[in-house]
């Protein structure tokens, strides 16, 4: 599909865009249409401090029960409709073993299997959770195996994907199946010159859609392939977004559509360009979080610290320190900010888990497990100020007296608003 556009042509498609030089987000003609772009060098400085409970509607807080059937030690957690996934690892490298609880925490049946038979999996984490739209069925992704289950949590089939490590498979019709590629960096593996495969649950291939741009082929220094990617469900349709290509796409059946642009300006990694390996520090990837009528929510996640080597000839790898931030972006009006969330409701959770992709659900929800041990801990610390406020107290003091320290994790589920104030 040649109608795939370079950053190049993007970008001077920007330049003719008059009148939308000061703008966070601006327009461009495209494919007959007006589609957005969003400018992220001219967010506002200011980076706001911002309390958990000014961009959610509620929040649940959920002890796991704990019996000898379902002990968790660290977890993995994800939601399906009024149930929780939790994924745990025994004994590493192990199978990972999953659990299925409700929304008061008791524990309802264990969900697949380790193995290498039919229906059991090898992979030793679990990685993600896919909701298939108007199905009442997911898709588990252990490591690099996706396995469908539906709403009872039982095995339905293994999603076979065309070539390996691929990212998450995600269904919306029929057997349609959607594996996102990587189109950022060298290319090394197949799944490296794809921005997207179709093909069915058995793995073949329906279509196909090539990466259009990469590093200099001749030249095999460093170029950036770090920065998470942003598959999520806007309007009943998945969208796609994967870092190196600078399109979120709309999939549908065995289309594909253009639906808006991120401008990652110079702030942004250049990825797909040669560049020395310190030259990443101060720099930002985006992932978008979620996406309502309204506006977006994207992750800004600057890397602060790389020690990064050739380890082999043209393969490059290190050790990366990371700042997550959250970017709140109107899509009708001219309101941008950029914010730290904090936890002002407990002040015990660390700042990560409210600012990093990692813990967003598909359907703007945010989920962090803590161990029950280290929230006595912390619970402990934090009653000792004097200052604190009132309900805050009152919220840890109901937490503590409903665990122990060989409980197993607790769960908090946040609903962000629909509308979050800018």
């Amino acid at each position: 599909m040649r109608n795939f556009l370079f950053l190049i042509l993007v970008l001077l498609l920007f330049s003719c865009n008059a009148g939308n030089e000061d703008r966070v987000v601006s327009t461009v003609n495209l494919d007959g249409r007006k589609i957005p772009v969003i400018h992220f060098d001219r967010l506002p400085d200011e980076l706001r401090e911002t309390g958990i409970s000014e961009i959610i509607d509620d929040y649940r807080v959920i002890p796991l029960e704990t019996k000898e059937e379902c002990l968790v030690g660290n977890a993995m957690v994800f939601l399906f409709e009024d149930k929780i996934i939790v994924g745990t690892q025994i004994n590493f490298p192990d199978p990972v073993t999953c659990y299925m609880f409700d929304y008061k925490g008791r524990f309802i049946k264990g969900v697949g299997a380790g193995g290498n038979g039919p229906g059991e999996h090898s992979g030793y984490l679990l990685s993600s959770l896919l909701p298939l739209p108007d199905t009442n069925m997911f898709v588990l992704s252990f490591t690099t195996e996706n396995q469908l289950f539906n709403s009872n949590a039982e095995y339905v089939s293994d999603v076979k994907q065309p070539y390996d490590l691929m990212g998450n498979s995600v269904s919306y019709s029929g057997d349609t199946w959607y594996s996102p590629g990587v189109v950022r960096g060298h290319p090394f593996y197949p799944r490296d010159s794809v921005l997207l495969v179709i093909h069915d649950r058995k793995g073949e291939v329906k279509g196909l859609i090539e990466r259009t741009v990469y590093p200099p082929s001749a030249d095999k220094g460093f170029t950036p392939s770090m920065g998470g990617g942003s598959v999520y469900i806007y309007n009943g349709k998945w969208r796609l977004y994967s870092p190196g290509n600078d399109t979120v796409y709309s999939l549908s059946g065995e289309n594909v559509v253009h639906e808006y642009i991120l401008d990652r300006g110079a702030r942004g990694q250049k990825y797909n360009t040669i560049v020395e390996p310190e030259s990443i520090i101060g720099r930002y990837g985006y992932s978008v979080i979620g996406e309502s009528d309204d506006q977006w929510i994207v992750n800004c996640s600057e890397i602060t610290k790389a020690e990064v080597s050739e380890y082999r000839p043209g393969k490059w790898g290190g050790m990366y320190d990371i700042r997550d931030e959250l970017a709140v972006i109107g899509k009708n009006s001219e309101e941008a900010m950029r914010m730290k969330v904090f936890d002002d409701l407990y002040g015990i959770i660390n700042e990560r888990a409210f600012n990093s992709s990692h813990y967003y659900t598909i359907d703007n929800k945010l989920v962090v497990a803590q161990q029950a041990s280290d929230l006595k801990v912390k619970i402990a610390e934090k009653l000792k100020e004097d200052d604190m406020d009132p309900n805050q107290r009152k919220r840890l003091e109901e937490l503590d007296s409903q665990i122990d320290e060989n409980s197993n994790p607790v769960v908090f589920i946040f609903s962000l608003k629909e509308k979050i104030d800018i």
